[in-house]
């Protein structure tokens, strides 16, 4: 039956189809593939960000720490 595809619910064999209907089918195909590519890159990034984030809230949190125990220390 030749290179049969399913597009938008029906069946097409891609032998039967004009060389400029194979191009956007080709330019579909790399453009769904950068999107996955910029899902996995949006994600990784936003784990960065998250992990970025919290390492600055945790060395707030020890500055905070560390200026109450030389209070505490100077004050006895």
């Amino acid at each position: 039956m030749g290179n049969v595809i399913n597009f938008l619910g029906n069946e097409h064999n891609v032998d039967d189809w004009t060389d400029n209907q194979k191009k956007m089918l080709d330019q579909i195909t790399d453009l769904e593939a950068q999107m996955k590519t910029f899902e996995m890159q949006l994600e990784q990034r936003q784990v960065a960000h998250s992990a970025y984030v919290q390492a600055l809230m945790n060395s707030l949190q020890e500055e905070v720490e560390e200026e109450a125990e030389e209070e505490e220390v100077a004050n006895g």
